[in-house]
């Protein structure tokens, strides 16, 4: 199913839990809390599938099964660190024991798929998620087919429960910050893995983690938020947003705590000197310890111009080049950088952005310039000034200038920029007599801004031994076309 498609229906919110190696999904609207396995329990004088015992969570008595007995999956080598999930469905409480919660997920119906003959149910539904898929458990398998044990709610307290407005959240943590996500604003969890390089990769964006066909920027989720700044990790964990044109943002997090549902009573409003952009945190959750998280507010995300900039290089391919109504040209992302002049660039022709080592940073370019080499992956690339290239004075080159690093098969070039300033969206709407492509950035302010383009650029630098015989045989005038570059 296209973008567009997915557009005309709703997705829902699932729990994922790893059980004895298996990954299966709950449905937020019954997923209480998630709590660690207990230390003490009661037994029952009768037994049951996978019933250990009951737990007593506050003034509730819940039997606790094990999921991994229910469903016949591998018992050996229990881990310790185990989770109860607990489950409230028509006023009815039961805990699952399982591996670990392994995230969240928003799920389109037309992604699920039905596996016919399942056990102990006629049709069972699943779906991809991660590389792996993930069976989808419905109340009628855990509380009908399955036959789990359960506790009833007792009528006082489901009369205060009916009272209250509850939500699901997702408790987690960055770097000494506890922080919750709405689960129906998180479009997914992202397992602790790699960050890819990107040009995208300046500011607060450390990389890219690779989302069902899309470069998705991981971003310093204090920095941006106003709570700090952590050190650039090599690799993360993260919660991924949708974002306005099915762009995405996942924001760094080190540690999943919990998945809860919280009624109005246990929220509450949060001081604007907890963070230097108080538009993010409205509220918080303090838990039954006293420990407070803050409660990240998405909407606000969305509305940021940079966050929604960057969001934007993670729109799908088909999206970015959809012409518009207006029957323009197709609009393609672009990096927009200054360099002795405000330019861009295709965002797909930067392989990555990286920031200026000391022996550039030190360096002068020459009159062609030629600043100095630098290694990178194992190669030797020269590194020009491309203000110098444009004709024009550089200015001098500070902690926010980086090196754009451009491809050409196996070899690699650098070009140092003075600043990254956005990731747009825009279409080519003119070229002049000099072949000069000028382009509209998004239709709010119509500014036209000139092209470089970097392979030609490279061409002029180093025409290559492929193109030798033509260089010697052109003319004065035509070999300073071919030095010329698109702006």
């Amino acid at each position: 199913m296209t973008d567009d498609q997915k557009d005309h229906e709703a997705s829902h919110a699932y729990g994922i839990l790893r059980v004895g190696g298996t990954l299966v999904a709950l449905s937020s609207d019954f997923l209480r809390e998630v709590v660690p396995r207990p230390a003490h329990l009661s037994q029952l004088p009768y037994g049951g599938s996978g019933l250990m015992g009951t737990m007593i969570l506050r003034d509730d008595t819940i039997p606790l099964v094990d999921l991994r007995l229910v469903l016949g999956l591998n018992q050996n080598d229990t881990p310790q660190d185990d989770v109860a999930v607990i489950i409230s469905h028509e006023d009815r409480l039961v805990a699952l024991l399982v591996d670990s919660i392994h995230g969240i997920a928003n799920v389109y119906p037309s992604d699920m798929r039905a596996c016919k003959n399942a056990p102990h149910v006629d049709e069972k539904m699943v779906f991809t998620f991660d590389n792996s898929v993930v069976s989808l458990l419905s109340p009628n398998d855990l509380f009908g087919a399955l036959g789990l044990p359960s506790i009833s709610v007792p009528p006082r307290e489901q009369m205060a429960e009916r009272q209250k407005s509850h939500e699901t959240y997702l408790l987690c943590s960055c770097a000494g910050h506890d922080l919750a996500f709405r689960a129906d604003e998180v479009e997914a969890t992202h397992p602790r893995s790699v960050l890819s390089p990107s040009p995208v990769a300046v500011g607060f964006c450390d990389g890219v983690v690779h989302y069902h066909g899309r470069d998705v920027p991981m971003i310093d989720t204090l920095s941006a938020l106003g709570l700090g700044r952590r050190m650039s990790p090599q690799q993360s964990a993260g919660v991924i947003i949708r974002f306005p044109d099915d762009g995405f943002i996942a924001f760094e997090i080190e540690t999943f705590h919990n998945v809860v549902k919280l009624g109005s009573d246990q929220i509450t409003d949060c001081p604007s000197v907890i963070s230097g952009k108080p538009q993010f945190f409205e509220r918080a959750h303090i838990d039954e310890t006293g420990r407070s998280f803050l409660i990240v507010d998405v909407k606000a995300c969305r509305k940021d111009p940079a966050l929604l900039n960057l969001s934007r290089t993670a729109i799908a391919e088909s999206a970015v080049a959809r012409t518009d109504s207006a029957g323009t040209s197709a609009q393609q992302l672009y990096l927009v950088f200054f360099a002795g002049m405000r330019t861009c660039c295709p965002i797909l022709q930067a392989s990555e952005i990286i920031r200026i080592p000391e022996n550039i940073l030190s360096s002068s370019p020459s009159h062609s310039g030629y600043m100095g080499t630098i290694t990178r992956h194992g190669q030797i690339v020269p590194i020009y000034c491309a203000a110098r290239l444009f004709g024009r004075e550089g200015h001098m080159l500070a902690k926010d200038s980086a090196i754009l690093i451009v491809r050409r098969g196996p070899g690699m070039f650098g070009f140092t920029i003075e600043r990254c300033e956005e990731i747009a969206k825009a279409h080519v709407v003119e070229s002049n007599d000099q072949g000069q492509a000028l382009v509209a950035r998004r239709r709010r302010d119509g500014t036209l801004l000139p092209i470089t383009d970097f392979a030609r650029m490279i061409e002029g630098i180093d025409p290559g031994p492929k193109r030798s015989t033509d260089q010697e045989n052109c003319t004065p005038d035509a070999r300073e076309q071919q030095d010329m570059f698109a702006m």
